[in-house]
């Protein structure tokens, strides 16, 4: 369709596949709150709405001494908590942000020429039947709200206007993106900027576009990349080891930074789906117009995926490893997801007539799809992915009895892969796997600090899983957890399984009322300090 009069129709089609998708998406993948990658969000926005939460917890208060990475978003956050809460203005900015992928993956269909059809399966296939088919962990939505799903959302829009040669518009979005996430702005920019010039280098005019688009980008962006590039050459100018790559690369998150930890899993997906995008790409008569750009922009890619395989694998790189090259894997399988939708509608059209414009069918599809996420409330389906529900119920009551019966400034030592306790305990811990601090030293900190809580020696140079950690963890002797009392301080200790050793006594009193808890599995013991008082 094209032209003034179809715009409501036009709108009418984009509200549908706005909520179809994300619909699905709600039925497909559930949500969840205050737990994993959140670990580095929510209990920073706590603590700015009550500085008395999470008062001693060392990683929320080392992270609020200076901006990072993570600071523009925990901003945003604290200001609609005011009047939405935590959770509430969470789920607004992730169901905003899904929002804005669907919408941003249709303009780019828009943009490469595809029809109606194509702008309903494009996030059909991205976002609902292909997660991580990508390289590096990463992918254009998830389960619960990350940083990165708004900056993909914008950073794709951003691709459609500048391919379109809207070169103010592409570079404020790419500015915007790069605020919630830094990398997902400033990589999708350069490739999208290095691939117009590969393809088109005597083209009137790109060269002018794209020091606009450059320019604008830095301008917008500047808020979040002068504090961070700041303190990365502070850094550089002080540090001696190689504290990102032994510490982050090494240790934390191989899987993120380093090709040769890439599952067999993930590298069989992403080949699949971009064989078959460079197929539709080649083949298909309906891609013809944008095949030399789009060949061009993924051709940036490979070649940069290379380049950073050599240096982070060869040369062990931290500067390179930073990159996160191959974050840009995503917009190659958004690429690829669209060719291969677009090309499904060219064939599909040589054989039958798509009435997409008929409204009844449409609503029929929405009620459909409405049923299915209402039961996902009230049915059976609850228990996996009815809204703010914790899942492990014995875990859940630690954390309402934590909230409600011990003091503001409480510590707790946990198992290291819990990342629950300081969002809806809301109380300080020791550490944990998850949140990792962001400057060197702190690095450092988080590192040490794993390894005397988990017990485990293997950590000292390799990656181990988290469930290796909790059992190391859980083995424990009461004069283990003596020593790290006196190190860390903290005031209470939750295990999966109960203290034996003789002398445990002498460390913590368990019991019933305010000296223990225990629920299920879970116990929770009370420090005894030096003058014999708890807490």
């Amino acid at each position: 369709m094209s032209g003034a009069s179809d715009w409501p129709q036009r709108a009418f089609w984009l509200a549908a596949v706005l909520v179809i998708v994300t619909s699905l998406h709600f039925v497909r993948f559930g949500y969840d709150f205050g737990t994993s990658d959140q670990d580095e969000i929510v209990p920073a926005v706590l603590s700015r709405l009550d500085p008395t939460l999470l008062a001693n917890d060392w990683y929320v208060q080392s992270q609020a001494a200076e901006p990072n990475v993570r600071t523009p978003v925990v901003i945003v956050l604290t200001l609609l908590s005011q009047v939405f809460g935590v959770a509430g203005a969470t789920f607004l900015l992730y169901l905003a942000s899904l929002l804005l992928l669907v919408y941003s993956i249709v303009a780019l269909v828009r943009q490469f020429s595809g029809g109606q059809l194509a702008e309903l399966l494009a996030p059909v296939i991205l976002l609902l039947l292909t997660p991580r088919f990508t390289l590096g962990g990463n992918d254009l939505s998830h389960a619960l709200y990350v940083p990165s799903m708004t900056a993909w959302g914008l950073a794709l829009l951003a691709c459609a206007a500048c391919l379109s040669r809207r070169a103010i518009l592409a570079g404020v979005l790419f500015g915007l993106a790069t605020v919630f996430q830094p990398l997902v702005g400033l990589l999708s920019a350069f490739a999208i900027t290095a691939g117009l010039l590969v393809s088109e280098p005597r083209a009137d005019g790109l060269g002018r576009a794209i020091a606009v688009l450059v320019t604008t980008t830095v301008l917008v962006s500047a808020p979040q990349l002068i504090p961070i590039v700041a303190s990365q050459l502070a850094e550089a100018a002080t540090t001696t080891r190689n504290v990102f790559f032994d510490v982050i690369v090494r240790v934390r998150a191989p899987h993120h930074f380093l090709p040769s930890a890439f599952s067999t899993t993930s590298m069989t997906r992403f080949g699949l789906l971009f064989v078959a995008g460079i197929t539709s790409l080649t083949l298909s008569p309906a891609t013809r117009a944008h095949r030399r750009t789009l060949t061009s922009i993924l051709a940036v890619i490979v070649a940069g995926c290379v380049l950073y395989t050599i240096g982070v694998e060869g040369f062990e790189s931290s500067t390179i490893a930073k990159s996160q090259f191959f974050k840009l894997t995503v917009l190659a399988k958004t690429i690829a997801g669209i060719c291969i939708a677009i090309s499904i509608e060219h064939t599909l059209s040589q054989k039958y007539s798509l009435g997409l414009r008929t409204r009844p069918a449409l609503a029929v599809v929405i009620a459909v799809i409405a049923l299915l996420v209402a039961s996902t409330q009230i049915g059976p389906l609850k228990s996996r992915y009815a809204i703010f529900d914790r899942k492990d119920a014995n875990w859940t009551d630690v954390y309402r009895w934590a909230a409600e019966t011990t003091v503001r400034d409480a510590t707790f030592l946990m198992p290291p892969s819990n990342s629950d306790m300081r969002s809806w305990g809301q109380r300080s811990i020791v550490v944990n796997f998850k949140a990792t601090a962001f400057q060197s030293a702190l690095m450092q900190e988080w590192h040490d600090r794993l390894i005397s809580v988990s017990g485990n020696a293997d950590l000292a140079d390799r990656y181990v899983e988290p469930s290796a950690l909790d059992e190391s963890y859980e083995q424990l002797s009461g004069e283990r957890l003596q020593t790290l009392r006196l190190r860390y301080d903290f005031d209470y200790v939750a295990r999966l399984n109960p203290l034996t050793d003789g002398d445990w006594e002498e460390v913590f009193r368990s019991g019933v009322g305010e000296s223990a808890h225990q629920t299920g599995p879970v116990y929770v013991y009370r420090s005894v300090r030096a003058d014999g008082a708890g807490p």
